[in-house]
């Protein structure tokens, strides 16, 4: 279960690319060993609030603390070293490079010994990898090579693990399966977890709370398991509320 202190802080966040502002004020807050989920239509900024918190942004206002600390304009490979694992929805791993390589990778900033230990560690927490070790990463399906790029980040043991649509591209199944190696990380390894969806029924069976944006900003946030009693999200998503509104099938 989650403790009440939070790991990550972010309050009135402004952020961005260039003169573009995309980000306007954003709150939000993640308690340690928790699973938050960040929803919302396309283009409203949920991928962008996690590339904010890496510094792969231009952050203008706004505070981003982590463990306590503001990291807000702080350099991307300080920010992975202090303790946050970000997993991009695209080029997430090298395809060329087999599973070990992909692994070492994630762990570059270990030392040798210890990177060689979290190898190992990451074949006990996903066993398929270790019957799979000098397999190309490029040669594995979508899920197996999500999974492999969630490991990557697992390598550094951080506190708080971002995940920007990991179920993009993937199968019904492929994604169930994600799924189901992202509910037990708490439990499993203590990070707590923000993971930005646009497969929205999946991402609210995993997550305790949940934030809705609309336009860089916030719109209201909830338990998951009653996101979809307001009538705030089926607008957001259908455009319209009528007497048989239901729950939407997953958007993709």
């Amino acid at each position: 279960m989650a403790s009440s202190s939070k790991v990550l802080e972010v309050s009135g966040l402004e952020a961005g690319y260039g003169s573009l502002e995309i980000l306007h004020g954003v709150d939000l807050h993640v308690a340690n060993e928790e699973i938050v989920s960040i929803i919302g239509p396309n283009g409203c900024g949920k991928s962008t609030v996690l590339r904010a918190v890496m510094s792969l942004t231009d952050w203008s206002r706004g505070r981003i603390l982590f463990a306590g600390q503001d990291i807000a304009g702080t350099e991307t490979s300080k920010i992975v070293a202090s303790g946050i694992g970000y997993v991009p929805q695209l080029e997430n791993i090298f395809a060329a490079m087999n599973v070990t390589e992909n692994l070492q990778l994630g762990g570059y900033l270990l030392s040798r010994s210890d990177r060689a230990a979290q190898v190992e560690a990451m074949f006990e927490l996903f066993p398929i990898f270790k019957e799979r070790r000098s397999q190309a990463a490029g040669t594995m399906s979508g899920g197996e090579r999500q999974t492999l790029a969630l490991a990557m980040a697992l390598m550094t043991s951080p506190k708080l693990v971002l995940l920007d649509e990991p179920s993009a591209g993937l199968s019904p199944m492929a994604t169930s399966e994600m799924y189901e190696s992202i509910v037990d990380l708490p439990n499993r390894t203590g990070s707590a977890i923000l993971i930005v969806e646009q497969d929205v029924h999946g991402v609210l069976e995993i997550s305790s709370r949940t934030y809705v944006m609309k336009m860089g900003e916030n719109d209201f946030d909830a338990p998951s398991d009653t996101i979809w009693d307001d009538d705030r999200v089926r607008l957001a998503y259908l455009g319209n509320i009528g007497d048989d509104a239901s729950k939407p099938p997953a958007v993709q």
